[in-house]
């Protein structure tokens, strides 16, 4: 995921499973509003004006879960432009 998008650009974001025990799934937030629960591949394809996000910083998190119930997040700040 960029740090900076257009908001009718399309970027696709990806959770790399990292660890000992398999990542099972991911819930993905944006300012703290949850937009999707993925599962393998874990992509997830976003368009900032189909989430009716503001032009403005905005937080994006994800919290995967793997096959033993331990949870890791991840956030990442992105900017929409006009």
């Amino acid at each position: 995921l960029p740090s900076t998008m257009k908001r009718d650009n399309t970027a696709t974001i990806t959770i790399n499973p990292e660890g000992q025990y398999p990542l099972t799934s991911a819930e993905l937030f944006i300012d703290n509003n949850l937009v999707a629960t993925l599962s393998s591949p874990f992509r997830f394809r976003f368009t900032p004006a189909d989430t009716n996000l503001s032009i403005g910083t905005h937080t994006v998190k994800a919290i995967g879960t793997n096959s033993i119930n331990s949870k890791k997040t991840t956030e990442k700040q992105i900017t929409i432009t006009e």
